[in-house]
């Protein structure tokens, strides 16, 4: 399970570096702008730079470090979505996605 979750987390960070505004305006369904892009490329860099570091080791330790980094962005993003009315949907889509990794990790 773990190497398919993150394949799959590292084909997910690939697409946001690639064509950020195609997946962003695909869930928020308005356009985003050159800033919102570059945070989306920002952190599409560290699911890639995740997805490495847990795919070349199988120690708990990295996976459960891996799970709590995604339970920390989910939280971000939850803060962001409470704070930002103009970012909400998109802030919560992308926290629903860092804690479904989130448990993921943890479940493994």
């Amino acid at each position: 399970m773990t190497n398919r979750l993150e394949v799959v987390r590292g084909l997910y960070g690939l697409c946001l570096l690639i064509a950020p505004r195609l997946v962003a305006e695909s869930v928020v369904r308005v356009p985003v702008s050159e800033s919102e892009a570059t945070v989306i490329r920002v952190l599409a860099g560290r699911h890639l730079v995740q997805a490495v570091l847990t795919l070349r080791t199988q120690r708990s330790s990295v996976h459960d470090l891996a799970g709590i980094v995604d339970v920390l962005h989910a939280l971000s993003m939850i803060g962001v979505g409470i704070i930002s009315s103009g970012h909400r949907r998109a802030a919560l889509s992308d926290a629903a996605v860092a804690s479904t990794f989130a448990v993921l990790e943890f479940r493994r």
